[in-house]
């Protein structure tokens, strides 16, 4: 298999990751995802959001990319409202094997994460792909 789709949401896992929210969460996977060869890469491909604000999509699944004067793990930007990501930035995977995927959203402004509690929904699909 040269690449697959992951979906993540907020919505999974809760009953195990009681604080996941719409601006941060984890999600366990039902089956681990292993990387033994170099060359996998994963791109944000979609993204639906009640959080009203425009915000970097960051996880722990991808390498870190420099933003500003730091080091972040950012797989995208999205305006407030769902969206399409029309050419996808792909970024190599961070790890050898991945069991859980955290997903946490930083301001475009400010950079700073936005860990405000609230209901909502995110919901975002990854795209694995391996191009050696």
């Amino acid at each position: 298999m040269n690449d697959f789709y992951v979906i993540l949401s907020n919505r999974y896992n809760g009953d195990v990751y009681k604080d996941n929210g719409p601006m941060a969460f984890k999600n366990e996977l039902n089956t681990s995802l292993r990387f033994d060869h170099e060359g996998w890469k994963v791109a944000l491909v979609q993204y639906e959001s009640t959080v009203r604000k425009g915000a970097f999509v960051c996880s722990d699944v991808c390498t870190s990319t420099i933003i500003g004067a730091d080091q972040r793990q950012i797989l995208g930007f999205f305006p407030a409202g769902p969206s399409t990501v029309h050419t996808p930035h792909y970024l190599p995977v961070e790890g050898k094997v991945i069991d859980t995927i955290s997903v946490f959203l930083i301001s475009s402004t400010t950079l700073e994460r936005l860990d405000e509690e609230g209901e909502g929904d995110t919901t975002l699909v990854l795209h694995f792909v391996y191009n050696p």
